[in-house]
């Protein structure tokens, strides 16, 4: 009867494990998925310091969902009040899409302009005065799944002696004022939920405890 019961017993476990982890597995599909970014380049200036100036993180809680951006800048550093160049700017695969949740003093440019040395970009954002902000948040609609391959480089305005193509700009205030990008790709990872881990850990707790009671069966056989 004893055997019976363990039979059945570690039968059931394994269906749970089973069922538990092809569950995670489904789950991680439609995980938040998150790039992030670095700016870590001054273009040509020599005297702007050493990067990182600042990082670029982009989320997404599931397909379909609106991106959620969020720009934070080097300690010390602001986004420049004044001056020729946007505040942000970036180049997405959907192009003529409204940013939405910007903060005051901050409006999306309706021309994106020559960021100099990094060119052109699809999106930009304007910062009109107001005061010193090193951080800057905003939403984007995407009727997809966030990938990395969503953004692409910059494009040359014909002034290529000077041109650094870059996935993300930002002109930034520090004492010589200047406009730095990310020429490295944005890298996608994805987070399970936590739903997920609590899945995964119930099965492997299952799949522990069944291979427990059989040693013990066979302790007990022993003596």
């Amino acid at each position: 009867m004893a055997l019976l019961r363990n039979a059945v017993l570690g039968s059931l476990l394994i269906a749970a494990a089973t069922v538990v982890c092809g569950s995670a597995q489904a789950t991680t599909v439609t995980s938040p998925v998150t790039l992030t970014d670095t700016l870590n380049s001054a273009g040509t200036c020599k005297t702007c310091g050493s990067p990182p100036f600042g990082t670029i993180t982009i989320t997404q809680a599931a397909p379909g969902d609106e991106l959620v951006f969020t720009v934070a800048l080097a300690p010390g550093d602001t986004f420049a009040r004044t001056g020729v160049n946007n505040a942000f700017s970036f180049s997405f695969a959907t192009a003529g899409e409204t940013i939405t949740g910007l903060p005051t003093n901050f409006a999306q440019a309706t021309t994106p302009f020559n960021n100099s040395p990094f060119g052109y970009f699809t999106y930009a954002i304007s910062y009109n005065s107001g005061n010193p902000v090193s951080t800057l948040t905003f939403d984007l609609p995407d009727s997809g799944t966030l990938s990395a391959s969503d953004f692409s480089l910059s494009t040359n305005p014909n002034d290529g002696h000077t041109f650094d193509a870059a996935y993300f700009e930002a002109d930034i205030l520090v004492p010589t004022d200047p406009t730095v990008g990310a020429t490295d790709a944005p890298i996608a990872t994805a987070v399970p939920e936590p739903t997920t881990w609590a899945m995964m850990l119930l099965g492997f707790a299952g799949i522990g405890f069944m291979s427990y009671r059989r040693k013990s069966r066979f302790a007990l056989r022993a003596t």
